[in-house]
């Protein structure tokens, strides 16, 4: 998945296919005090999703500041909505990352190819 760095507007955000759903899009975003935003969308059209969003005009969003919160995954949200997030979470301070957070960071980025085939085998 590409990354995208510091966008200044939604349309420096890059989009790649979903790896799960045929029609859907996935976008990671990283800002450089750590924090970051993952963005999914899928269209309806195809007659089923999970997603919170069409990945056209709406999308589900999991961020740095909600992914251990009772906010958690975003649903719906518009490209202003995205930006705002992504601008707030801008002026935060620096992340920190527990050791765990590398850890399971760097596992993954090891063996992601064979998590998805695993993962699309349910």
């Amino acid at each position: 998945m590409n990354e995208t760095r510091n966008p200044k507007s939604f349309k420096d955000i890059k989009f790649t296919p979903h790896p799960l759903y045929k029609e859907g899009v996935i976008a990671k975003i990283e800002l450089d005090n750590g924090h970051w935003v993952s963005l999914v969308g899928n269209k309806y059209d195809t007659g089923y999703t999970n997603l919170y969003g069409d990945g056209v005009n709406t999308f589900e969003m999991l961020s740095s500041s909600t992914e251990k919160t009772r906010a958690g995954v975003k649903g719906w949200q518009t490209e202003a909505q995205v930006m705002n997030h992504i601008r707030y979470l801008a002026k935060l301070p620096n992340r920190e990352f527990s050791r765990n957070e590398l850890l399971e960071e760097k596992l993954v980025a090891e063996h992601e190819e064979e998590l998805m085939a695993e993962y699309k085998e349910l």
